[in-house]
């Protein structure tokens, strides 16, 4: 047989190929060559001159989502801390393709939350909460964004056909920043023993947070932000749940305090300190214990230990049954001395009244007072013993 040299041309098929198809090829063990030569090797061109598939130009759709969702970070923290459990956000396939449908790209998205793994932020020993439970809360704040998400998309359609005409703008950060919704304080804690109650909080400066133990203490924490001009939101926010994460691992007032500010300053990089009070209510004896308390005037009709000096000292009160306390954050400019006259007042008019009227009470005094008061409280929590 002649054999018949081929040349290394990228159009010349291999003489295996070549040589089987005229059926003359049979293979021979004693003559097999091994080679590294691959596909991609020199001998065929550069490596980088392969073009597989055009270069994908970012989708816009992608993009608007992501710049529409970016204020998931600090609530995934703020999970992860509370459950132990790790948040991703995406957004739902309908609703992307309902947005490319209609080619619209700062069409509001639709975003679904999916927990993904363990936290790492819960610290070692420490076990997650129920699995089950998670995914549970996971659903119901799912069927919350999606009906938040279709009114958006509703009003969105309903402005774009008024004004027949919708320039295609990606939503800027700041635009996201100040679409965050208020952070509404939460629902006073009535039993038939005690009850809780926020009576003044200012706006996104100030929030309160209370936690039932297993062992029927009551916990209580009131936290305020400077006033400067900044909205404090995501930062009360992260302290809150910080705060009833602490009370499910039981730590101390102390420790539930230091992890609040910790939380602030390592999401936030916050250089200005938080007012923050950690306290405990006993209600079968009226025990009340307080951390920080010294940035707040403690007003109560019952009998209790002299104010501590130090911001980390614990301060100890006795609230007897029928009996309210106040506990107050006053701006710096007010007079001390007014502060004290008022307070007198504001306790003999909650004398012998019962808990469910101590909000009225409380601001309509605020309002009517005389002299009145140059500027309300920043925040106001009231504890009441039945």
């Amino acid at each position: 047989m002649k054999l018949v040299r081929i040349r290394e041309d990228l159009h010349c098929p291999p003489i295996k190929i070549l040589a089987k198809q005229r059926g003359f090829w049979r293979p021979n063990p004693s003559r097999v060559i091994m080679s590294d030569i691959t596909a991609l090797s020199s001998s065929l061109g550069n490596i980088g001159d392969l073009k597989v598939f055009a270069p994908e130009s970012p989708c816009p759709f992608k993009l608007s989502a992501g710049l529409q969702l970016k204020a998931f970070a600090s609530f995934n923290t703020a999970f992860q801390q509370a459950t132990g459990w790790e948040l991703l956000i995406r957004e739902t396939a309908q609703s992307y393709r309902f947005r490319r449908r209609a080619g619209e790209v700062d069409m509001p998205a639709i975003p679904e939350l999916v927990i993904t793994d363990l936290s790492p932020l819960l610290p070692p020993g420490i076990p997650a909460i129920s699995r089950i439970y998670s995914e549970k809360l996971v659903v119901e704040l799912n069927e919350i964004l999606s009906d938040f998400g279709e009114n958006r998309r509703k009003k969105f359609s309903d402005e774009a056909a008024a004004s027949k005409k919708r320039p295609l703008n990606l939503a800027t950060a700041a635009e996201v920043e100040e679409s965050i919704e208020p952070l509404d304080p939460n629902l006073p804690f009535v039993t038939s023993n005690f009850a809780l109650a926020s009576l003044h909080l200012e706006t996104q400066r100030a929030s309160c947070e209370w936690f039932m133990d297993e062992s029927g203490i009551a916990r209580f924490a009131a936290m305020v932000c400077p006033d400067n001009g900044k909205s404090w939101g995501r930062e009360l926010l992260a302290a809150r749940t910080t705060f009833l994460a602490e009370c499910r691992h039981g730590s101390s007032n102390r420790a539930a305090r230091a992890a609040m500010e910790q939380s602030i300053q390592r999401l936030f990089a916050a250089e200005t300190e938080v007012d923050i009070l950690t306290g405990t209510l006993n209600p079968l004896t009226g025990d009340i214990t307080m951390v920080g308390s010294d940035d707040y005037q403690v007003l109560s009709s019952g009998f209790h230990a002299p104010s501590s000096r130090s911001r980390t000292d614990i301060a100890t009160f006795h609230l007897p049954r029928g009996q309210h306390m106040l506990l107050i954050r006053w701006p710096n400019s007010i007079d001390s001395e007014a502060l004290v006259n008022w307070g007198q007042q504001m306790i003999g008019k909650l004398q012998g009244r019962d808990s469910r009227q101590v909000t009225s009470i409380f601001m309509d005094y605020l309002a009517n007072c005389l002299p009145s008061l140059p500027q309300k409280p920043e925040l106001s929590l009231s504890v009441s013993r039945s």
